[in-house]
C-alpha cells in the first residue's frame, strides 16, 4: 500500500460511485453516462495497465494505434448497416486529418514536458464550447443553474491546472531543472495547435450530429482521415529509424489504444447527437480530470499526496457538474 491510508481510497471510491448513480438517477442520457465510464473511468485503467508502459517509438505507436481504429471504425459501420453518406463522409475525413495532426502535437508536446501539457489540457474544450455560443446559440439551453454549475466546474478545473503547474515548477526547481521557464517554442506551437484544431474539431462534431450523422459514418470518415498523417509519420518520423521493436507489441498496443479510444469517440458522437455540448462538456472535463486522479489512487497505489486544497477543488468540480445534471436533466 502507498502513502495513502485506506480511508481515502475508499473516499474515492465512493466519489466515483455516487457520482455515477447520481447521474443514473437524474435521468441523464445514456451515451453521456457511458462515455464518463468509458473515457473518463476504464479507458484510464484499460490504457495505464496495457500501453502507457510501451517503449515503442512514436513513429510505430500512433500508426499502429490509428491503423487499428480505422479497422475497429470499418468494422462497425459495415455491421450498423449505415448508408454511406458521401458528403459528411468527405468533410469527416478532413477532419480526421486535421485530428491525425492534432493527435501528433499533443504525442510531441507530452513527449516534451507532460507535466505542462496537463495544465493546458481544456483549451480545446474552452474553444468548443465558445463556438456552440456564438454559431449555434446553445445558450438558450443555459439556465441559471447550469451557469452557475459551469461557472463552479470550470474554476475548479482552472485552479486545478494552475496547481499542477505550481506543482510541477516547484518539483523541477528541487531537482535543479529548468524545464518551465526555457520550454522550446515549438512546444507551445504544438499546445496551441492542439487546442485550436481539437476545439473546431468537437464543434464540427456537434454541427454533424444536429445534421444527422450516423455514428458509423463518422467513425469511419474520422479514422479513414487519419489514416494520412499516420502513414506519413510512420514513414518519416526519425524515433523510427534505426530502432528495434517488436510487431507484436505493436499490435498489442494498436488494439488495445484503439479499441478504447474509437469506443469513447463514438459516445462522444452519439452524446453531441442528443445533448448540447454547453451542457455536457463541463460534465466530460470534470469527469477526465478527477476520475484520472482517483483511477490512480484505486487501481495503480498512486503514491502522490494530494492536498487537502486539491481534494477541495475535485469535489467542486464534481458539485458543479452536478448542478448542471440536476438541473438540466429535472
Amino acid at each position: 500500500m502507498s502513502k495513502y491510508p485506506r480511508s481515502r481510497m475508499w473516499l474515492a471510491v465512493t466519489i466515483i460511485i455516487g457520482f455515477l448513480l447520481t447521474m443514473f438517477f437524474s435521468n441523464v442520457s445514456m451515451p453521456i453516462v457511458l462515455r464518463v465510464v468509458i473515457a473518463s473511468i476504464a479507458s484510464q485503467v484499460i490504457i495505464k495497465k496495457i500501453v502507457s508502459g510501451t517503449s515503442l517509438p512514436i513513429g510505430v505507436s500512433f500508426p499502429s494505434a490509428y491503423f487499428f481504429g480505422f479497422l475497429i471504425a470499418l468494422s462497425y459501420f459495415l455491421m450498423a448497416g449505415d448508408h454511406l453518406q458521401f458528403t459528411a463522409l468527405a468533410v469527416i475525413i478532413g477532419m480526421g486529418i486535421f485530428n491525425g495532426f492534432a493527435s501528433w502535437c499533443n504525442w510531441e508536446a507530452t513527449r516534451i514536458s507532460q507535466s505542462m501539457r496537463s495544465v493546458f489540457m481544456f483549451g480545446d474544450d474552452v474553444i468548443a464550447m465558445g463556438l456552440c455560443f456564438m454559431i449555434l446559440r446553445e445558450d438558450q439551453f443555459m439556465s441559471l443553474w447550469v451557469w452557475i454549475g459551469s461557472s463552479i466546474s470550470l474554476t475548479a478545473i482552472f485552479m486545478l491546472a494552475r496547481r499542477s503547474y505550481l506543482s510541477a515548477k516547484k518539483n523541477l526547481a528541487v531537482k535543479g531543472k529548468k524545464e518551465i521557464t526555457n520550454l522550446p517554442v515549438t512546444f507551445f506551437v504544438y499546445v496551441l495547435a492542439v487546442s485550436l484544431i481539437w476545439g473546431i474539431v468537437k464543434f464540427a462534431e456537434r454541427y454533424l450530429a444536429l445534421e444527422g450523422v450516423s455514428v458509423g459514418t463518422f467513425l469511419l470518415g474520422w479514422y479513414g482521415g487519419a489514416l494520412l498523417p499516420a502513414i506519413i509519420i510512420f514513414k518519416f518520423h526519425p524515433s523510427r529509424i534505426n530502432v528495434e521493436y517488436s510487431w507484436l507489441e505493436a499490435g498489442k498496443y494498436g488494439l488495445v489504444f484503439a479499441l478504447t479510444a474509437a469506443t469513447a469517440i463514438g459516445l462522444q458522437f452519439w452524446t453531441y447527437m442528443v445533448t448540447p455540448l454547453v451542457i455536457v462538456q463541463p460534465i466530460f472535463m470534470v469527469s477526465d480530470m478527477v476520475f484520472s486522479a482517483l483511477i490512480g489512487l484505486i487501481f495503480f497505489k498512486e503514491a502522490r499526496s494530494y492536498s487537502r486544497t486539491e481534494w477541495f477543488y475535485f469535489g467542486l468540480g464534481l458539485v458543479g457538474s452536478l448542478f448542471i445534471i440536476l438541473s438540466f436533466y429535472k
